[in-house]
């Protein structure tokens, strides 16, 4: 063939479809040719300089070659079409093959378990694992052939997805969802590395610091305070009280409690020890004196931010979630000890945590605490349970024969000698015993008819304690009246 009738030939072969030349009636019935060829020459003309003859037989050549090859493309497509991939058969893809002597089309069933298949493709695919074609023929101990043959029964390449094509037509969405995020970490962390993690500790931070401003942000806050007032209801448990046939008394003082700072589940275990006394213990009375400080702090302009936990395993401690623990965590403690068949008085005082600000001449009222205990007295309604708090600085209450003075400490109480802070609130008639402090570790004097404590906290050492070089050790106070009618203090200390 010379070199020119082989450019003729490839030239018209690349514009087989273009000419339209399809129609194989035309040349079957050999109507056509010479309008045919009459065309191509006028079209082609300036690229074209062959005789009729010739540029006719080259035609015919190419075409019947194109047709015939189209043929068996198509043959080959429709069997492809019609042929069954697999079937799914008792968790197993089930693959009809047929055996090299044997003229059938299918003659032998192959099982492979559904588990193995996603493996294959979790470890073949370029978006997980994305082993070479050897490593797979290596690590499942397969022939090529065989690893060709499932490829192309599964549709498998290296584009396809982590799992196969029926495993994931029954994965719900949420589990496609679960699918999808576990292989996008496991690719990025296996294709960065350590450059993954730090670029992943950045966009992290970058995007908890937006989660937490909002969190502690007054609209937020105060959107789901509305929200909650709006659809609150109280509290109503239907169990059976224990009778307690006697009518002595006990008090428990708690201070300092600070949920949300590091070390919140830890504090939540002791509250639990605290808990495990009262209902231990053979008095009917129990009054629970609480100093304040139920938590670190609600919003970005609050106490010690730098302290704040933010989240654990097991709760967000920071904004209105945070006030809800402890809501839900002191209504749980006053319901169970009235549970247990005793009497609970509650009366509790705000402390400088409280606060809408760190600035102490903001809010002297300090709303938070106060927001707090109403919602747990409106929780407990239903109950016969005493909820009480105060909004003074300085507070005075008496329980049988004991007056109780009690202070936060802040506004430098934890400086004033005791003298000084029970002005105004002596009962000369009754033993005092005047309890302050927010400064987390105890003190003890006593004197003519008083005791001043300063009582510890049970949130145990933060931060804040190393740096103002305080031991903290988490205690709480047991108070009875005796028989001298003076006051019986155990300080009781809780496992930190």
């Amino acid at each position: 063939m010379s070199k020119y009738t082989k450019e003729l030939k490839d030239y018209i072969g690349k514009r087989y479809d273009d000419l339209e030349l399809v129609d194989a009636s035309k040349w079957e019935k050999g109507k056509g040719y010479k309008q045919i060829v009459k065309e191509i020459q006028k079209k082609f003309s300036e690229t074209l300089n062959a005789d009729y003859r010739t540029l006719k037989s080259l035609i015919y050549d190419v075409c019947k070659k194109r047709e015939s090859i189209g043929w068996v493309i198509n043959d080959l497509n429709n069997l492809v079409a019609d042929d069954k991939r697999y079937d799914i058969e008792d968790r197993d893809y089930v693959f009809l093959v047929s055996r090299n002597d044997s003229w059938d089309k299918y003659t032998e069933k192959i099982n492979v378990p559904i588990e193995i298949v996603d493996d294959i493709f979790k470890d073949y695919s370029k978006h997980w694992h994305n082993l070479t074609q050897q490593q797979i023929i290596d690590k499942y101990l397969i022939k090529p052939e065989v690893f060709s043959l499932l490829k192309s029964r599964l549709r498998l390449t290296k584009f396809s997805d982590t799992i196969s094509e029926y495993s994931l037509d029954q994965m719900e969405d949420e589990e496609i969802e679960e699918r999808i995020e576990e292989v996008s970490y496991s690719h990025i962390q296996s294709r960065y590395k350590d450059k993954f993690k730090k670029v992943y500790n950045r966009v992290h931070d970058k995007e908890v610091a937006k989660a937490l401003q909002l969190a502690g942000s007054w609209d937020y806050f105060l959107e789901n305070l509305q929200g909650y007032l709006e659809n609150h209801k109280p509290l109503e448990i239907d169990f059976k009280r224990e009778v307690i046939n006697n009518n002595d008394s006990k008090s428990y003082v708690l201070s300092d409690i600070h949920l949300g700072k590091v070390g919140s589940d830890d504090v939540l275990k002791r509250l639990q020890v605290v808990l495990n006394s009262i209902l231990d213990t053979p008095e009917k009375n129990i009054h629970i004196i609480s100093l304040w400080d139920w938590f670190e702090t609600l919003v970005q302009d609050g106490m010690h931010n730098w302290q704040v936990a933010y989240w654990t395993e097991q709760k967000f401690w920071y904004g209105f979630n945070l006030l809800m623990t402890v809501v839900t965590t002191l209504e749980r403690f006053l319901l169970e000890v009235h549970k247990a068949g005793k009497n609970v008085n509650f009366v509790g005082i705000t402390g400088n945590h409280d606060r809408f600000s760190s600035d102490k001449t903001e809010d002297v009222q300090r709303s938070w605490g106060l927001i707090l205990y109403e919602m747990v007295k409106r929780g407990l309604v239903n109950y016969d349970i005493d909820v009480k708090y105060m909004r003074e600085l300085i507070n005075s209450f008496n329980i049988g024969n004991i007056q109780y003075t009690i202070n936060h400490g802040d506004f430098n109480f934890d400086k004033q000698p005791p003298e000084k802070i029970i002005v105004g609130h002596w009962d000369s008639s009754k033993y005092n015993v005047i309890i302050s402090w927010d400064k987390h570790h105890l003190q003890m004097k006593e004197g003519l008819k008083h005791t001043w404590i300063k009582c510890p906290a049970l949130a145990g050492k933060g931060q804040y304690d190393k740096t103002m070089n305080m031991h903290s050790t988490p205690w709480y106070l047991e108070i009875k009246e005796n028989q001298f009618k003076t006051a019986d203090i155990s300080i009781k200390r809780v496992q930190e």
